[in-house]
């Protein structure tokens, strides 16, 4: 159904596009799965389409109409997963996967050549004579294992470079500190830029390079609240990350939170760990925390001396400062909105 992005803005012209957007995107998944010998076995074309026409339905569409091009969607689904199904059983599995053919075979070619050379004795011909040579087994397996693995590396050099260096640091490194390397904060930096994320094509990988996103694109319009819904193991939370750890090109005056789903039990309150996922302004906080009970302290050390003394004029200096550093956070704060975090 070529025409698929027509028939849903006729069936639900009045949805908001977000929407209408993402019942494509849920489309064209739908399609690419029925194509693939793998997950055409794990489909479910009939909760598929439910599942779309209550999305439709529910966001404004009209029901007659929507049910109209449900009912099309099935037809269409059905027909192509039952033949797509039909060859998969005479030519069996021809989809991509993760390893590269051109990989396979090249190395199956100089494991066979090297194969050829331990399984006879007379393997080198020169000037019309035949040489007798002698291999070392241990020297060639190291030699085999080289190669391949330039291969390999020359093979996945891109998948490689989209893997951030930030996943392969080490896990000891706390949240607080991995974040404030991620998202360095500049103050004023925003100001009269646009909140929205736009990201126009990427891939997203996952593990050992497999591909999970291809040429995809990503819009969040500020103000709004998004819901990412799929399969168990589809890439949730790996896109949430990626976007968090910036390996995906946010614009430098964004800041990502970014709260696991599995988080360590304690008695913090579920708010408060949400609002913890916002280091900067927790770190703020608890120098605003410090400067206060400081400065508190310098009040009651200044009844203990005299007016005129040199140990007052250290604390009012001191207590002078003190002010000053506060009014700096209490500015920070307030330009990123922190009074605003529990709403």
């Amino acid at each position: 159904m070529s025409n698929f992005n027509l028939q849903l803005r006729q069936a639900a012209s009045g949805i908001d596009p977000v929407v209408a957007d993402y019942a494509l995107g849920y489309f064209n998944h739908i399609s690419n799965s029925t194509e693939d010998a793998v997950l055409a076995q794990q489909l479910d074309i009939p909760k598929e389409i439910a599942f779309l026409t209550e999305l439709l339905i529910s966001a404004g569409g009209d029901p007659i109409k929507v049910d109209k091009l449900s009912e099309k969607l099935s037809e269409t689904f059905s027909k192509k997963l039952k033949d797509n199904m039909a060859k998969l059983s005479i030519t069996g599995d021809t989809s991509k996967r993760l390893l590269d053919i051109n990989l396979i075979h090249n190395h199956q070619r100089d494991l066979d050549s090297s194969l050829a050379l331990l399984q006879s004795t007379t393997d080198l011909e020169h000037t019309g004579r035949i040489m007798e040579t002698r291999v070392d087994k241990k020297k060639l397996q190291k030699a085999e294992a080289k190669i391949a693995k330039k291969v390999a590396k020359r093979n996945n050099k891109f998948v490689k470079y989209e893997a951030s260096k930030l996943i392969n640091e080490s896990k000891q490194e706390d949240y607080d500190s991995f974040f404030m390397k991620v998202n360095p904060i500049e103050f004023g930096a925003g100001a009269g830029k646009s909140k929205d994320i736009k990201l126009d094509t990427f891939d997203l990988y996952v593990g050992a390079g497999q591909r999970i996103l291809s040429d995809a694109q990503l819009t969040l319009a500020f103000g709004r609240r998004y819901g990412l819904v799929g399969q168990n193991g589809i890439g949730k939370s790996t896109l949430l990350r990626a976007l968090s750890r910036r390996e995906l090109d946010i614009p430098k005056h964004i800041t990502i939170l970014h709260v696991e789903q599995e988080i360590r039990g304690d008695d913090t309150p579920a708010l408060q760990s949400v609002l913890d996922a916002d280091v900067w302004r927790k770190q703020l906080l608890m120098e605003q925390s410090k400067l206060n009970e400081r400065m508190t302290e310098i009040d009651t050390l200044k009844k203990e001396f005299e007016e005129e003394s040199l140990e007052m004029r250290k604390l009012e200096n001191e207590l002078a400062d003190l002010e000053q550093k506060l009014e700096d956070v209490y500015e920070k704060l307030g330009e990123m909105e922190s009074d605003k975090a529990e709403e």
